[in-house]
């Protein structure tokens, strides 16, 4: 484990470093899907990205990522959007009128809050 926490620079070079296509100038304000064109495979990258990069560990159980990054219930940052629809479960959820899975918007900063919150937690152990 790093002796520091990441900056905020340095998150922002990693989600530089793991997109194809990053404008030139990104903010913490920055959404990774509707502003960077992030998909659900490119947060799975950042993900891994940063554990190795920051000496931190994403959860993987349950809700402990939505909860991480205060995700809604139906919100996912890492789903398989193009075979949702053609799955039972879109079509159990459209039956009983709930939300749909979607893809969350996350910005920079929430993605930063959430690994300075791992990274904390790691240096208490």
């Amino acid at each position: 484990m790093h002796s520091l926490p990441p900056s905020l620079a340095e998150v922002i070079h990693l989600i530089r470093s793991c997109s194809d296509s990053c404008p030139a100038f990104i903010t913490a304000e920055t959404r990774l899907v509707s502003e960077l064109g992030f998909c659900g495979e490119d947060i799975e990258e950042l993900i891994l990205e940063a554990e190795w990069r920051f000496g931190v560990k994403f959860p993987t159980a349950g809700g402990a990522l939505r909860n991480l990054f205060s995700l809604k219930q139906h919100e996912y940052l890492v789903t398989p959007q193009q075979s949702l629809q053609l799955s039972p479960t879109w079509l159990l959820l459209q039956l009983r009128g709930e939300s749909l899975p979607v893809q969350a918007d996350i910005c920079v900063e929430n993605f930063y809050r959430g690994l300075i919150s791992l990274w904390l937690n790691d240096g208490e152990k």
